[in-house]
């Protein structure tokens, strides 16, 4: 295990968040396909991963495409209803938060290390 998470912090930024581009579209295509399950739960793990290893923008910008999916994945389900713009803003504000607090998280931690 602690083989991967070395090898995870050694990959370059850009890559990180282009696996993250990718699984945020592997997960909007089951999310779309599913209809009218929510799914969300299944975006933080991009949102997390590219948070934590790909720094705070790369985390921001997952986020971000995260929402956008979610909501083109509930389009044929509240067609022009007010509902479905709140859930979309919703579920991209819960993707950002999250975001944001695992960068800063992981900010903290190097910080100030353990002391054993």
């Amino acid at each position: 295990m602690n083989r991967l998470l070395t090898w995870l912090d050694n990959l370059p930024h850009w890559l990180i968040i282009a696996t993250g581009f990718l699984f945020v579209l592997i997960i909007g295509v089951i999310d779309y396909v599913t209809g009218d399950y929510s799914i969300l739960i299944f975006y933080l793990i991009p949102v997390s991963l590219v948070s934590w290893y790909g720094g705070r923008w790369g985390g921001t910008a997952i986020a971000l495409t995260s929402g956008i999916a979610r909501y083109i994945a509930d389009l044929p389900l509240n067609l022009n209803s007010l509902r479905h713009y709140w859930n979309a803003a919703e579920d991209a504000v819960v993707l950002l938060v999250v975001s944001l607090l695992v960068a800063l998280l992981k900010r903290f931690l190097e910080q100030d290390p353990p002391k054993s």
